[in-house]
């Protein structure tokens, strides 16, 4: 599925492909709030990573969690600011634990 011209979302594979595949995100692999953030943050600090690759990131994870959960990124990742757990195999989300 095409996000925008540079970025798009297999659902059969579960990943986000930028720039044809020369950066891939697994969704399938983040299972955390925090870890859903760090991969964000990360493709934001890469020197080819314009306005459009970020914006098409973003929708690529709402097109995700619309398909396998039927919610939206912040209600799988983190709902009224909760730090959630996602096992996209299961199609489940739960309350994260808190650290001490």
């Amino acid at each position: 599925m095409r996000i925008n011209s540079r970025v798009e979302f297999h659902p059969e594979t579960k990943q986000v492909l930028i720039d044809g595949g020369e950066y891939t995100i697994h969704v399938g692999r983040l299972t955390s709030t925090g870890e859903c953030l760090d991969r964000v943050l990360q493709v934001n600090r890469k020197d080819w990573a314009d306005g459009e690759v970020i914006k098409g990131v973003l929708d690529a994870l709402e097109a995700a969690c619309d398909w396998r959960f039927g919610d939206t990124a912040q209600g799988v990742f983190c709902p009224w600011g909760q730090h959630m757990q996602v096992h996209w195999h299961r199609r489940t989300r739960a309350l994260q634990p808190e650290e001490a």
